[in-house]
């Protein structure tokens, strides 16, 4: 029976494909399932803050310095790989190196397992610049579900695959 679901080239192929979407999807499950945090829920940190190019993701690091470590923040939601939070250079320009306030939560979501601390709020010098109430409207944002959408074409295509003759 599994020989007869990989008997050609093409098969295995899309085999492929279904595994390939089947592990991409989870960023999409991950953003239809979030549930942001309750404000009386958040930690409080402080520190200097750090702006920076991510080595990791085409976004925007954001850090805070505490106690001479180096404590990154995400902003990232689903499979964008830009941080919502302190874009380009006039957010470096305006925040770098201030004292800032973050509120922030654990992300239990993340990819596979991967923990980071996603920010709900941010205070520099005593302002607001970053408040809860809109990192919550923009974490909770629908957005549309491409990778599951690829994944049910892929599965599609395997079961189309396997009834031709």
């Amino acid at each position: 029976m599994i020989k007869y679901l990989f008997n050609s080239p093409q098969k295995k192929i899309v085999a492929g494909v279904v595994l390939f979407c089947v592990a991409s999807a989870q960023v999409d499950l991950d953003v239809l399932l979030f549930q942001p945090a309750k404000f009386d829920q958040l930690n409080i940190s402080e520190g200097k803050i750090v702006i920076g190019p991510s080595s990791v993701r085409g976004g925007t690091l954001f850090a805070l310095i505490i106690d001479k470590q180096r404590i990154p923040f995400t902003c990232a939601m689903g499979s964008s790989y830009s941080e919502h939070c302190l874009q380009g250079n006039d957010a470096i320009k305006k925040y770098q190196s201030k004292t800032g306030r973050v509120w922030w939560a654990y992300d239990e979501s993340s990819w596979f397992g991967h923990k980071s601390k996603r920010l709900y709020q941010l205070e520099v010098n005593g302002e607001m610049a970053i408040s809860y109430q809109e990192q919550t409207k923009y974490y909770t944002m629908r957005r549309f579900p491409s990778w599951i959408v690829l994944l049910v074409l892929a599965v599609y295509w395997f079961i189309k695959l396997q009834f031709k003759r």
